[in-house]
Protein backbone atom coordinates (compact mmCIF):
# COMPACT_ATOMS: atom_id res chain seq x y z
CA UNK A 1 0.00 0.00 0.00
CA UNK A 2 1.25 3.73 -1.13
CA UNK A 3 0.68 6.89 1.35
CA UNK A 4 -0.69 10.00 -0.49
CA UNK A 5 1.94 11.65 -2.83
CA UNK A 6 4.17 13.56 -0.72
CA UNK A 7 6.70 15.21 -3.67
CA UNK A 8 6.37 17.72 -6.39
CA UNK A 9 4.35 15.34 -8.52
CA UNK A 10 1.58 15.81 -5.78
CA UNK A 11 1.23 19.52 -6.77
CA UNK A 12 1.31 19.23 -10.28
CA UNK A 13 -2.26 19.15 -12.01
CA UNK A 14 -2.34 22.43 -9.75
CA UNK A 15 0.74 23.98 -10.99
CA UNK A 16 -0.33 23.53 -14.10
CA UNK A 17 -3.64 25.38 -13.67
CA UNK A 18 -1.83 27.79 -12.28
CA UNK A 19 0.66 28.43 -15.04
CA UNK A 20 -2.03 27.99 -17.70
CA UNK A 21 -3.82 31.04 -15.45
CA UNK A 22 -1.22 32.85 -15.19
CA UNK A 23 -0.45 33.00 -19.16
CA UNK A 24 -3.82 33.68 -20.11
CA UNK A 25 -3.19 36.78 -17.31
CA UNK A 26 -0.28 37.90 -19.25
CA UNK A 27 -2.07 37.43 -22.72
CA UNK A 28 -4.70 39.75 -21.26
CA UNK A 29 -2.53 42.25 -19.57
CA UNK A 30 -1.17 42.97 -22.94
CA UNK A 31 -4.20 43.77 -24.67
CA UNK A 32 -6.41 45.50 -22.11
CA UNK A 33 -5.76 49.68 -22.58
CA UNK A 34 -4.10 51.67 -19.30
CA UNK A 35 -6.54 53.17 -16.80
CA UNK A 36 -6.20 56.75 -16.25
CA UNK A 37 -4.44 55.29 -12.86
CA UNK A 38 -2.05 53.27 -14.67
CA UNK A 39 -0.98 55.77 -16.91
CA UNK A 40 -0.04 58.09 -13.61
CA UNK A 41 1.72 55.44 -11.69
CA UNK A 42 3.60 54.84 -15.02
CA UNK A 43 5.02 58.30 -14.46
CA UNK A 44 6.11 57.41 -11.30
CA UNK A 45 7.80 54.40 -12.37
CA UNK A 46 9.85 56.25 -15.06
CA UNK A 47 10.97 58.57 -12.51
CA UNK A 48 11.10 56.61 -9.30
CA UNK A 49 11.66 58.05 -5.82
CA UNK A 50 10.87 57.69 -2.57
CA UNK A 51 7.29 58.53 -2.14
CA UNK A 52 4.73 60.34 -3.90
CA UNK A 53 1.84 62.52 -3.08
CA UNK A 54 -0.63 60.05 -2.73
CA UNK A 55 1.11 56.68 -2.65
CA UNK A 56 3.95 54.85 -0.76
CA UNK A 57 6.61 53.94 -3.94
CA UNK A 58 5.90 50.44 -3.85
CA UNK A 59 3.81 50.03 -6.95
CA UNK A 60 5.88 52.39 -9.35
CA UNK A 61 8.94 49.80 -8.23
CA UNK A 62 6.49 46.84 -9.40
CA UNK A 63 6.21 48.95 -12.79
CA UNK A 64 9.73 49.99 -13.03
CA UNK A 65 10.56 45.98 -12.63
CA UNK A 66 8.08 45.24 -15.32
CA UNK A 67 8.88 47.71 -17.47
CA UNK A 68 12.48 46.62 -17.22
CA UNK A 69 11.67 42.72 -17.93
CA UNK A 70 8.72 43.59 -20.39
CA UNK A 71 9.55 46.82 -22.07
CA UNK A 72 7.46 50.10 -22.35
CA UNK A 73 3.90 48.60 -22.91
CA UNK A 74 0.92 47.68 -21.61
CA UNK A 75 2.27 43.88 -21.22
CA UNK A 76 5.57 45.54 -19.56
CA UNK A 77 3.89 47.76 -16.98
CA UNK A 78 1.48 44.91 -15.76
CA UNK A 79 4.03 42.35 -16.26
CA UNK A 80 4.44 41.81 -11.85
CA UNK A 81 0.80 41.53 -11.24
CA UNK A 82 0.49 37.70 -12.58
CA UNK A 83 4.51 37.07 -11.91
CA UNK A 84 3.64 38.03 -8.17
CA UNK A 85 0.53 36.03 -8.02
CA UNK A 86 1.72 33.56 -9.15
CA UNK A 87 4.57 33.18 -6.91
CA UNK A 88 1.95 34.26 -3.98
CA UNK A 89 0.02 31.33 -4.72
CA UNK A 90 2.90 28.58 -4.64
CA UNK A 91 4.10 30.82 -1.15
CA UNK A 92 0.30 29.95 -0.14
CA UNK A 93 0.55 26.68 -1.01
CA UNK A 94 3.62 26.32 1.33
CA UNK A 95 2.16 27.36 3.86
CA UNK A 96 -0.34 25.20 4.40
CA UNK A 97 1.70 22.08 4.09
CA UNK A 98 3.49 23.96 7.49
CA UNK A 99 0.17 23.88 9.17
CA UNK A 100 -0.66 20.54 8.72
CA UNK A 101 3.37 18.70 9.33
CA UNK A 102 2.05 15.10 10.14
CA UNK A 103 -0.22 14.62 6.97
CA UNK A 104 1.59 15.70 3.28
CA UNK A 105 -1.93 15.27 1.84
CA UNK A 106 -4.31 17.70 4.72
CA UNK A 107 -1.29 20.44 4.19
CA UNK A 108 -1.17 20.22 0.70
CA UNK A 109 -5.19 20.49 0.92
CA UNK A 110 -5.15 23.48 3.27
CA UNK A 111 -2.34 25.48 0.79
CA UNK A 112 -4.42 24.48 -2.39
CA UNK A 113 -7.69 25.67 -0.51
CA UNK A 114 -5.94 28.93 0.56
CA UNK A 115 -4.67 29.67 -3.02
CA UNK A 116 -7.70 29.01 -5.00
CA UNK A 117 -9.67 31.29 -3.10
CA UNK A 118 -6.59 33.97 -2.67
CA UNK A 119 -7.07 33.46 -6.89
CA UNK A 120 -10.82 33.84 -7.03
CA UNK A 121 -10.58 37.04 -5.38
CA UNK A 122 -11.34 40.30 -7.23
CA UNK A 123 -8.35 42.01 -5.55
CA UNK A 124 -6.08 39.32 -7.10
CA UNK A 125 -8.46 38.93 -10.37
CA UNK A 126 -8.33 42.50 -11.46
CA UNK A 127 -4.92 43.50 -9.45
CA UNK A 128 -3.57 40.86 -12.24
CA UNK A 129 -4.46 42.98 -15.41
CA UNK A 130 -4.52 46.56 -14.15
CA UNK A 131 -1.52 47.24 -11.90
CA UNK A 132 -3.06 49.18 -8.55
CA UNK A 133 -0.87 49.50 -5.39
CA UNK A 134 -2.73 46.28 -4.13
CA UNK A 135 -0.88 44.13 -6.29
CA UNK A 136 2.20 44.48 -4.53
CA UNK A 137 0.72 44.33 -1.19
CA UNK A 138 -1.40 40.98 -1.56
CA UNK A 139 2.05 39.32 -2.38
CA UNK A 140 3.24 41.18 0.70
CA UNK A 141 1.39 39.66 2.91
CA UNK A 142 0.99 36.19 1.34
CA UNK A 143 5.48 36.22 1.95
CA UNK A 144 3.85 37.45 5.36
CA UNK A 145 1.88 34.45 5.84
CA UNK A 146 4.56 32.07 4.54
CA UNK A 147 7.34 33.37 6.84
CA UNK A 148 4.97 33.42 9.84
CA UNK A 149 3.93 29.68 9.28
CA UNK A 150 7.55 28.55 8.90
CA UNK A 151 8.11 30.31 11.91
CA UNK A 152 5.31 28.41 13.85
CA UNK A 153 6.63 25.43 12.40
CA UNK A 154 9.47 25.60 14.24
CA UNK A 155 11.90 27.61 11.65
CA UNK A 156 15.19 29.58 12.57
CA UNK A 157 14.59 32.80 14.22
CA UNK A 158 16.23 34.58 11.04
CA UNK A 159 12.52 34.34 9.18
CA UNK A 160 11.72 36.66 11.91
CA UNK A 161 13.48 38.95 9.41
CA UNK A 162 11.64 38.10 6.17
CA UNK A 163 8.41 38.25 8.26
CA UNK A 164 9.70 42.27 8.78
CA UNK A 165 10.38 42.79 6.04
CA UNK A 166 7.08 41.40 4.29
CA UNK A 167 5.36 43.79 6.87
CA UNK A 168 7.81 46.87 5.83
CA UNK A 169 7.24 46.22 1.86
CA UNK A 170 3.35 45.91 2.46
CA UNK A 171 3.74 49.39 4.05
CA UNK A 172 6.03 50.58 1.60
CA UNK A 173 3.23 49.60 -1.16
CA UNK A 174 0.03 50.81 0.51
Amino acid sequence: MTGPRTGPAGYAPWLVGLVGLTLARLVVAGFVPLAPDEAYYRLWALAPAAGYLDHPPMVALWMRLGLWLGGDTAFGLRLMGPISAFAGSCLLVQAGACWQPGSARAGRGVGLRAAIMLNSTLALGLGTLIMTPDTPLVFFMTLLVWSLSRLCAGGAGWWWLVAGAAVGLGFASK
